[in-house]
């Protein structure tokens, strides 16, 4: 079996898709990486604190992450929502939403593809 390792975003919640797919994962071998606001008391393979929703503390995390080591396949699992009856979005809100789910989520892919040169942790 080859051994890979696995960005998992939103990876910090026992009961969660992310954290569920982690002990999968490394229970057949392979190596999670984790990523979520909130570091869990164990977590079985690497793990990174920070705010996906934050710009530069995701260019700080994927410059971690990838200065690890590449990355074989990704879960973006993280996501934020702000429910409100569609005459009362505030558009702050909206574009808070749109930028964690669908920034964070290109942003990522983009890190973790071979040879990619995107982003400020490219360097690394």
């Amino acid at each position: 079996m080859t051994r890979r390792r696995v960005l998992v975003t939103g990876a910090s919640k026992g009961l969660g898709i992310g954290r569920a797919l982690v002990e999968q994962w490394a229970g057949e071998g392979h190596t999670p990486v984790g990523i979520a606001r909130g570091a869990p008391q164990s977590f079985p393979g690497e793990f990174h604190e920070a705010d996906l929703a934050d710009r530069a503390a995701t260019d700080q995390v994927l410059g971690e992450v990838m200065g690890a080591g590449p990355v074989d396949a990704v879960v973006n699992n993280v996501g934020t929502v702000r429910p409100a009856p569609v005459g009362e979005v505030a558009l702050s809100d909206l574009d808070a939403v749109l930028d964690t789910n669908v920034r964070t989520a290109v942003e990522i892919v983009q890190a973790a593809l071979p040879g990619s040169s995107n982003g400020p942790w490219a360097a690394w």
